[in-house]
């Protein structure tokens, strides 16, 4: 599973479990994953060929 996946189910698992999280504080933690791991967030390029 790529990594920005597992992040995006993480995130929404946690905001199941903490309803009263704000959204925007939902954001600054994915933003702080962001800087933490810039690696994560790069776009793979696929060789056709």
């Amino acid at each position: 599973m790529k990594e920005s996946t597992s992040l995006a189910r993480d995130i929404r698992k946690m905001h199941r479990v903490y309803p009263d999280v704000p959204n925007q504080k939902l954001k600054e933690l994915i933003d702080l994953n962001k800087s933490m791991y810039p690696e994560m967030n790069k776009k793979s390029k696929i060789k056709c060929g």
